[in-house]
């Protein structure tokens, strides 16, 4: 069975160490390809601090009770945006695994097995905030 997933490593070749000049021959992903998928992770980060630090020079002159609010609800939407992206990364290295294995089918379970856990988690986090807001 061929898999869309495979490559030289996972068709039972033996995989190469890098040091090696067949290293880029079985590179599922290229440099370029890697500084693609970064690129959006650091602005997206960054928006992500910018968001906490701006709600804080709102509030500031308002009074030391807000500032203190907002910086307390800050602190707790940044659980929040770190918890995810944990999860997601936890999956990924998941279903790193099955496809540098080759293992198309487990790969997919993987996915919607995440897929559908981030989903509740999320589900689970907003409904109680919406409900008691």
């Amino acid at each position: 069975m061929h898999s869309r997933f495979s490559h030289k490593a996972a068709s039972g070749a033996a995989f190469t160490p890098c040091g090696s000049s067949d290293h880029k021959e079985s590179l599922l992903f290229s440099s370029g390809d890697l500084r693609r998928l970064i690129i959006p992770l650091i602005f997206e980060q960054a928006l992500a601090m910018t968001v906490g630090m701006a709600d804080t020079v709102m509030v500031a002159s308002c009074s030391e009770a807000a500032v203190s609010g907002v910086s307390l609800i800050d602190s707790v939407n940044a659980v929040f945006l770190w918890l995810f992206p944990a999860l997601a990364t936890g999956g990924g290295v998941v279903l790193a695994q099955y496809v540098g294995r080759g293992e198309e089918q487990n790969a997919r379970r993987s996915v919607g097995q995440l897929t559908l856990l981030l989903f509740g988690f999320s589900l689970a986090v907003s409904v109680p905030f919406l409900l008691f807001r």
